[in-house]
């Protein structure tokens, strides 16, 4: 599957959500049987960082548990993010969103007046992300700059803008799971 993917309709975002969470549930009953080999704990943890334990978010390929972990976190948010956008500009009828290591930013209308990156982190001081994606889009011709990231513990909604950057719109996310 590609990693540039044009959404359209509230269905087609449902059916990519649903590919996710299918994923999720291979890897459970992978890890479920993990748990159950007779392996030592430092054997246990080498195949979750360096064998195929996991299963690809969306297009049903084997990957290691890890990256599973990180590409499942930015799609939701990613997905979450298209939900806002339409949310706020309900005459967009479609958005494109970059995943893992495409081009440009994470989401976007076609004419590009409408542009945002997305992460999931911890914290979003980690590797001082926030500030750099807020820069990132600051870099636009974009009439409409956002910021989004989920980070499970912290205040969700639209957070105070970064000094500087006050035409950036930063949300805190919440992802139901």
């Amino acid at each position: 599957m590609t990693k540039t993917i044009q959404i359209s309709t509230r269905q087609q975002l449902d059916e990519l959500i649903s590919k996710v969470d299918e994923a999720a549930k291979v890897t459970r009953n992978r890890l479920q049987d993990l748990l159950n080999e007779s392996v030592s704990d430092l054997q246990f943890l080498h195949k979750l960082k360096f064998l195929p334990a996991g299963r690809s978010p969306l297009n049903l390929g084997d990957l290691n548990l890890i990256e599973q972990l990180n590409q499942t976190f930015t799609y939701l948010a990613s997905f979450k993010a298209v939900e806002y956008l339409w949310a706020e500009h309900p005459n967009e009828e479609s958005f494109t969103v970059n995943l893992g290591t495409a081009s440009g930013y994470d989401v976007h209308n076609d004419a590009k007046t409408i542009i945002a990156e997305v992460f999931a982190a911890v914290k979003p001081s980690n590797n001082n992300k926030l500030k750099k994606d807020v820069e990132k889009v600051n870099d636009s011709n974009a009439e409409y700059k956002y910021v989004f990231y989920y980070c499970p513990g912290f205040k969700v909604g639209v957070i105070a803008p970064l000094d500087g950057y006050e035409d950036i719109k930063i949300i805190s996310l919440n992802l139901t799971l």
